[in-house]
């Protein structure tokens, strides 16, 4: 390929050989535009977002299509190795460079210099400006979303080439070069405190005091009158020192001070300072219990509040897993809250909805959320990319360090998060520190190998230890205290701190010294300690009222005087203890009946928190009541998208119910664990819980629980998984007659409008028509009758009723506006009135909105279906390498059970009509073998009958025809959706000289059609008919003329 770049800055263009290349010879402009993005996003860009990006508000019929094909333009006309990647996305090859990331670079390598290396720093930041400055981006582009993001990041990239050519300037003794740089910055950006604090040093450097003095002053009016807050300490200090005449020395990197901890400290400020430069990243502190963690990164907060950036820190509790992501929602509130609105809503362009849904203090902003649902996944998914995307944006003009505490009590969809930002940050300024406990952690470090660095904090040496001990006056104990503590860093801290306070040795264990402190507190500060330590590492003083019997106020004094111990201190609106091993050292000392009086109070105390009052009960052995609270947790957990938190919770219900014996808990448990692995799609784990629960409900006698277990078996896990679809009916109706006794309206409306699709699937028409009626009839409302609608529209669009079809869509749409599941059937089956009337465009376009919608709904296994069908319109419509191609790739994705044998269907048939048997037998037979498990007579009909026309085998015919007139469609109806298969047989009978047999095939499919309009796609049906009519009549002229012809005779 040679050597390629592509110029960003100014407009776009593609260099090779140091020369431009001409518009011509890059190739159109929907092909300029695609290398702009991805030379842009420098990462894999999804087929959707560059659909977005290339055909705003009007995508084509065949969006993955036409960016595939333009891949290929691109990559014919520059070279093959230029764009990787397929259908899951594309990116830009990594040896082609781009001007506006190695201005980045070499900003970045600038910051890293910048304390080592001022001159070097110097140079290479400038040579960042000079790149950078010359145009704005993309210059061709004026008006598009996506090149303003690109703009925006090129100033956010110049205005920190400026803040460090201004710093590397007078660390270098060039101020005036640090003048010109810092108000260039300043002009850009009048909040930026960087460029400010550098340019009253550079006056001041200048012997100018009253000019850095005046631009104090316009930084503190800018930030009072537009954001009401004052300049930060650090831009205060530097305006003091002016005012005082004392030497403002240009900024240094930040020190740690924490004794041992020099190289861990080190490693963290150069995390720190490579997020600063656009180089982000995720580091995991890792230790036992007590080693310093917490410690370590509060150090590295107070070095970053030095510097410009934006600290956030927030604490992992193990009672609030069932709430999603609600560390990262605390640390996006407080996000939110510092920032003024606009920028919040700059921030979350494009991602407000999920933002809004996931974040109270973003919906105040930005708005409601939309009521949209997907699939799980999806809007963990939605979720995911909202958060990155958001700390992306936010923090280019000021970098963020976002602490998390106690990684090890955090939900697995925190963890995931954090995999997911640390692969998707880009150039983000973030810095993700997380401390995690390395036992207990010991899954979420798993998770994050790979994306994130491991720093591991091990016990203090001997001279860390005597550092401390010369800090607290006890040089004469070191030898002492590294014996006994063997470097145990909150062993060492409490043993120093029980010397300087009078003890006369060192104590034997961290436990001693712990209870020591705690009895020296007094009795009633015990009695809270203790009463604080079941609460868990943090405690409120109205709880810890509640558990004492003491008046609110009392406990809130109480509180505050034990903040003299240093045992405790303030987190937020509570208290903690100042670190979990005291928590956990006065919670084993106290004795277990105060502890299980307490446990048993602090259930009650707690109602709010099911999770709360679940480790409560436990913890007090009353195991029915934890597993009820650990079911409502669950629920919780899958209410918010967190399915593999909340299958964890029904796990420690399901347990729980084991150990008192509760039937019925169990059983609740199993089905709640079955709806949430089935929403996973994990079908046959969620089948194996409803038929343990099947068991369990029978043999408690509970109907209702019965008539759930088999809602599960007889429902879509059912059918995913390929179980015989005649045993999931039977489920069904055996809970259709459980609903009916129970009197249960929304649960009969909904088994009877699943058992429509059923019906329907089964080619029994008249069956799923008295279903779906039945179903509208008692369906209250809402979900229930969405339910109904839902099994009768499958019923009309099986028949081709097209008018009856789209009067029942009209009133479905509605129902299910925010339902994806739903909705992208509904969009689906409203292409069948435009397929009836020929009007093959408009059908396609209906067919590529129900995949735009799967694609968001997160149910994936369905997007092969409407590939699929895609090619069967391209056929219908004539396009022969359309409908190859489509239905190709649809055949080689991983499909629903049921679908994939539809997918194999279509492309089959696709083959057998452009009189290509031989590649079609295998793909008929692949779907074929597939409907062997699930022998659901539409789809194993529609296998059969192109496998018998291609291959001519009679038993594959008799079946086929068998299965034909197994259909069961009310008077003048027909399979009108299945023709194919109606087209297929008559052939097939045609090539066995039968024409009788192929016209008593297809009269009943064409007087349906004509009788309901459902006419363009029964153009191959017709041609048959008539050749199968045209035989009849010459084998009836034959007939006449034999009959009519003289007798031969002997002449006698």
């Amino acid at each position: 390929m040679g050597t390629t770049g592509i110029r960003l800055i100014g407009p776009f263009a593609v260099v090779r050989g140091g020369r431009a290349l001409s518009d011509a010879q890059v190739g159109s402009r929907k092909a300029r535009t695609l290398l702009a993005l991805l030379a842009a996003e420098r990462r894999i860009v999804t087929v959707d977002r560059i659909v977005a990006v290339l055909w705003p508000g009007r995508p084509p019929q065949r969006p993955a299509d036409n960016v595939a094909t333009l891949v290929s333009r691109v990559r014919a006309a520059l070279g093959q190795d230029l764009v990787e990647g397929g259908r899951g996305g594309y990116r830009l090859a990594d040896q082609v460079t781009v001007d506006l990331h190695d201005a980045a670079r070499l900003v970045a390598d600038a910051v890293h210099r910048l304390a080592s290396d001022p001159a070097a720093a110097l140079d290479a930041a400038a040579r960042a400006e000079e790149i950078l400055a010359a145009a704005p981006a993309l210059t061709g582009e004026p008006a598009a979303d996506w090149a303003a993001a690109v703009r925006g990041d090129q100033a956010g990239h110049l205005r920190r080439a400026r803040q460090t050519v201004a710093a590397a300037a007078l660390a270098a003794g060039q101020p005036a070069r640090a003048r010109d740089a810092a108000d260039a910055a300043l002009r850009t950006d009048t909040f930026d405190e960087d460029a400010a604090r550098a340019l009253i040093r550079a006056h001041d450097a200048l012997g100018e005091p009253a000019r850095a003095l005046a631009v104090y002053e316009r930084l503190r009016a800018v930030l009072a009158d537009e954001l009401g807050v004052d300049p930060s300490p650090a831009t205060r200090d530097v305006h003091v020192a002016v005012l005082r005449g004392t030497s403002v020395s240009p900024e240094r990197p930040a020190r740690g001070r924490l004794a041992g901890r020099e190289r861990e400290t080190a490693a963290l400020l150069t995390a720190w300072q490579d997020a600063i430069g656009g180089r982000p990243g995720v580091v995991l502190l890792t230790g036992e219990p007590g080693i310093g963690k917490t410690r370590l990164a509060a150090e590295l907060a107070r070095l970053a509040r030095g510097t410009p950036g934006t600290v956030v820190t927030v604490r992992c509790y193990a009672a609030e897993r069932s709430l999603f992501l609600q560390p990262v929602v605390e640390a996006i509130g407080e996000l939110v809250t510092a920032t003024p609105p606009d920028g919040v809503r700059a921030a979350a362009a494009g991602r407000t909805g999920a933002l809004a849904a996931l974040v109270p203090a973003a919906a105040a902003v930005l708005g409601a959320p939309p009521a949209e649902r997907g699939s799980p996944e999806a809007e963990r998914r939605a979720a995911y990319d909202a958060v990155t995307t958001f700390l992306r944006r936010l923090s280019q003009p000021r970098p963020v360090l976002l602490v998390v505490d106690d990684l090890q009590h955090a939900g697995a969809a925190t963890v995931e998060l954090l995999h997911y930002l640390a692969r998707h940050a880009g150039t983000a300024r973030l810095l993700v520190v997380a401390t995690v406990r390395a036992a207990e952690g010991r899954q979420a470090v798993a998770t994050l190998d790979g994306v994130a660095t491991t720093v591991p904090l091990g016990p203090l040496d001997e001279a860390a230890i005597a550092a401390l001990a010369r800090a607290a006056g006890q040089q004469a104990h070191v030898a002492e205290i590294a014996r006994r503590t063997r470097g145990h860093t909150l062993f060492v801290v409490e043993t120093l701190r029980a010397l300087a306070a009078g003890d006369t040795g060192v104590p034997e264990s961290l436990r001693a010294s712990v209870l020591t402190r705690v009895r020296a507190a007094g009795a009633g500060a015990e009695e809270l300690l203790r009463a604080a330590a079941v609460l868990g590492p943090s405690f409120a003083p109205a709880t810890v009222a509640g558990l004492l019997g003491v008046g609110a106020a009392e406990a809130t004094l109480r509180c505050e005087r034990l903040l003299e111990t240093r045992l405790t201190r303030v987190a937020g609106r509570a208290y903690e203890f100042a670190n979990d091993l005291v928590q956990e050292v006065v919670y084993d000392s106290t004795p277990p009946p105060t502890r299980l009086a307490h446990h048993l109070r602090a259930a009650d105390l707690l109602a709010d928190n099911p999770e709360a009052v679940a480790r409560h009960a436990q913890a007090a052995g009353d195991d029915r009541r934890a597993g009820r609270a650990w079911l409502a947790a669950g629920q919780r957990a899958a209410r918010r998208y967190a399915a593999a938190d909340a299958e964890a919770l029904f796990d420690n219900a399901i347990d729980a119910a084991g150990r008192c014996a509760d039937l019925e808990l169990r059983t609740s448990a199993l089905l709640l664990r079955a709806r949430v692995r089935d929403t996973m799609f994990r079908y046959d784990d969620a089948l194996a819980d409803a038929a343990v629960a099947l068991r369990l409900s029978r043999e408690t006698g509970d109907r209702r629980a019965e008539m759930a277990a088999l809602r599960e078996l007889g429902g879509p896990a059912w059918a995913g998984v390929g179980r015989p679809v005649e045993d999931g009916i039977g489920h069904m109706r055996a809970a259709l007659a459980l609903a009916e006794q129970l009197g249960d309206r929304g649960a009969e409306a909904e088994l009877l409008g699943w058992l429509a699709v059923l019906s329907s699937n089964q080619l029994r028409f008249v069956e799923a028509l008295a279903y779906g009626r039945r179903a509208r009839e008692v369906a209250p409302g809402g979900p229930a009758l969405a339910a109904a609608y839902d099994g009768l529209k499958t019923a009309y669009a099986y028949l081709g009723e097209v008018a009856e079809l789209s009067a029942l869509l009209a009133e479905l749409e509605p129902l299910v506006h925010g339902d994806l599941r739903l909705l992208q059937w509904c969009r689906f089956e409203s292409a069948f009135p435009h397929l009836a009337a020929g009007r093959w465009a408009a059908a396609a376009d209906r067919v590529s909105e129900a995949m735009a919608i799967n694609e968001r709904s997160g149910y994936r296994s369905y997007g092969p279906w409407f590939l699929a069908h895609l090619g069967w319109i391209a056929r219908l419509d004539g396009r022969r390498a359309d409908a190859l191609e489509l239905g190709r790739r649809a055949s080689t994705m991983e499909s629903h059970a049921w679908f994939s044998a539809a997918v194999d269907a279509l492309h089959g048939t696709t083959l057998v009509e452009y009189g290509d048997p031989g590649a079609a037998i295998p793909v008929l037979e692949r779907g074929l073998a597939v409907t062997a498990s699930h022998r659901t007579a539409a789809y194993r009909l529609r296998c059969l009958a192109p496998l018998a026309e291609a291959t001519g085998d009679p038993a594959l015919l008799d079946e086929a025809d068998a299965l034909l007139r197994s259909v069961v469609a009310p008077p003048d109806a027909a399979w009108l959706y299945g023709a194919d298969a109606y087209t297929s047989v008559a052939r097939a009978w045609l090539a066995r000289d039968e024409p009788e047999r192929a016209a008593a095939v297809l009269d009943p499919l064409l007087a349906a059609g004509a009788r309901t309009g459902w006419l363009a796609p029964l153009g191959a049906a017709r041609v048959a008919a008539a050749a199968a009519h045209a035989r009849l009549q010459n084998s009836s002229a034959s007939r006449a003329a034999a009959r009519s012809a003289p007798s031969v005779s002997t002449g006698r």
